[in-house]
């Protein structure tokens, strides 16, 4: 048989295209498919905490110390231990308000490491003490700066992190409400050295022009941030904007890190009670929430609430839980009532957990033990 010469020069010209399909890695050529289904399928089992007079609100979030073979966790001026993987009774620590130990009364974002444990006393400082409630230092808050009408806090799922090698901590500073101002360039990331007793910017972004239209909204003005120390980068969400915004020392790029639901982003408004004026958000506006990352299994979680309804009584949160891998490829879309199931969850060696928000004790709190191991093969 006999071929033109136009027949052998397009195989020519297409042979090195399938040599090099041939070669690459399969990952590249078969796209992985998301996996859309239900958060309570992947529920294990049910830890129960048991409550007293000075424990009646248990905490949505606790953080495991392996050292320490425990919980811990800050609610309410008081330090809570709770011996892991026992899951046994509480112990509790009443934190100093005034004096030399003192932690104010408006602390709260803690961050706890082996040794020691930092909190939140916002807008003044932050403080370091030791497990048994002593003060070991304290670095003031800039009594003036250029971030208007934002705070050093944590209140809304926002994070801190300790870098042991630096002696660092990591956190963000949050508008509490947004204005005009703050849509220009602002450092919203800051470091707390804590050999040099100082505090510095350590990352600087600008809110997408969208959130022009989102000013005065306390839902839908403000951020949720994230550090992933196996890749150096910090992340960033906010509540009205599909992708994630990622930075690292080769600079800033966003990432499409989508719902696949469809969301709406409603500006609240402004009402008007007695001599006050009040921003209420709109009840019917989607958001994106918090980032949060389980580090034994390499998961980043990012919460969505896309819709809220209430009939007299009740109320039903229709909440996704979009779950990625390290690089912020998603590998799942799980559905949830956020009225039953907390938005925020921590993370052990077992498990993450995710407390029960409708529980049938008045005595004890329960918190689902979710496993989602297998998402990541």
């Amino acid at each position: 048989m006999k071929y033109g010469n136009s027949f052998l020069l397009g195989w020519a010209c297409l042979l090195p295209f399938f040599l090099l399909l041939a070669c690459a890695p399969k990952e590249a050529r078969e796209k992985r498919k998301v996996y859309f289904g239900d958060l309570t399928d992947f529920i294990q089992d049910t830890v129960y905490l048991e409550k007293d007079a000075e424990t009646a609100q248990l905490p949505a979030k606790f953080h495991y110390v392996p050292e320490a073979a425990a919980l811990f966790a800050l609610e309410n001026g008081k330090l809570l231990q709770v011996p892991y993987p026992a899951f046994g009774s509480i112990r509790k620590t009443v934190l100093e308000k005034e004096g030399p130990d003192g932690i104010g009364p408006f602390s709260y974002g803690a961050l706890f490491t082996p040794d020691f444990f930092f909190v939140l006393n916002s807008p003044k400082e932050l403080i370091q003490l030791n497990y048994s409630g002593k003060v070991l230092k304290r670095i003031p808050f800039p009594a003036e700066s250029n971030l208007p009408h934002s705070l050093f806090n944590t209140l809304k799922g926002q994070n801190m992190y300790f870098d042991s090698a630096k002696q660092s901590v990591v956190l963000p500073r949050v508008p509490f409400i947004l204005k005009e101002e703050s849509l220009r360039p602002q450092p919203w990331i800051w470091e707390a050295d804590m050999l040099r007793d100082s505090l510095r910017p350590l990352e600087t972004f600008t809110f997408p022009t969208v959130y022009e239209d989102f000013t005065d909204d306390v839902e839908l003005g403000t951020f949720f941030n994230l550090y992933q120390e196996t890749t150096g980068k910090h992340v960033i969400s906010f509540p009205a904007s599909d992708s994630l915004l990622r930075i690292g020392k080769e600079g800033k790029e966003w990432v499409f890190a989508a719902s696949a639901a469809k969301l709406k982003f409603l500006r609240g408004k402004a009402v008007e009670q007695g001599d006050m004026m009040y921003f209420i958000n709109d009840p019917e506006s989607s958001r994106y929430g918090a980032l949060q990352e389980d580090r034994y299994r390499s998961l980043v979680l990012r919460h969505v609430l896309v819709s809220e309804e209430r009939q007299e009584n009740l109320v039903r949160r229709d909440s996704r839980l979009l779950v990625f891998d390290p690089q912020l490829t998603l590998l799942a879309e799980l559905k949830f009532d956020g009225a039953r199931l907390s938005s925020q969850a921590f993370f052990t060696p077992t498990g993450m957990y995710v407390k029960m928000l409708q529980n049938e004790s008045d005595d004890f709190v329960g918190y689902v033990r979710v496993n989602l191991i297998d998402l990541m093969h």
